[in-house]
């Protein structure tokens, strides 16, 4: 962890984190041969549509904080590479649900082990209530920062 000393220790840790998640060969860890090819952006629509399952193009969207218009092309990618497909809406017959194809399934799961592989091996020396303690705080956070900040960082983006 990097020493600064104009902020929290917390918001340097995190900093950290994002810099080391951003290399190239901490990703290709992360995602295993199954992401390869895939963008963040790829992996991360993929995941929201295998752990939801069957979901609206525009609640995929809002999930990511992102328009509409931005979701559709990057979901086409998806489709084109056969890990989406779309289907009725039963509720709406106008609309339709993208859900995982089989090979989409697999395709999250592998990348799924690859990186569970990663944190396992940076935990192994860790009490079980450690990670416990951890795996708490750490979705707490992850949860406040997605659910708690949205309003307040749109209002600041937007000047």
């Amino acid at each position: 962890m990097t020493n600064r000393t104009d902020e929290s220790p917390a918001a340097a840790a995190v900093a950290d984190i994002v810099r080391w998640g951003n290399r190239g060969d901490v990703r290709a860890a992360m995602v295993g041969e199954a992401g390869r090819d895939l963008s963040a952006n790829d992996i991360a629509l993929l995941r929201s549509i295998v752990v939801s399952g069957p979901v609206r193009v525009s609640d995929l969207a809002e999930l990511h904080g992102v328009d509409k218009s931005t979701v559709t092309p990057q979901v086409q990618r998806l489709e084109r590479r056969g890990l989406v497909e779309r289907g009725p809406d039963a509720g709406d017959r106008r609309a339709v649900r993208l859900s995982a194809t089989t090979a989409g399934t697999h395709t999250w799961e592998e990348i799924n082990r690859a990186g569970q592989a990663v944190y396992e091996h940076v935990l192994a020396s860790w009490t079980e209530q450690e990670r416990a303690t951890f795996e708490s705080l750490i979705d707490r956070f992850a949860r406040e920062l997605i659910t708690g900040t949205s309003d307040w960082i749109r209002d600041r983006a937007s000047g």
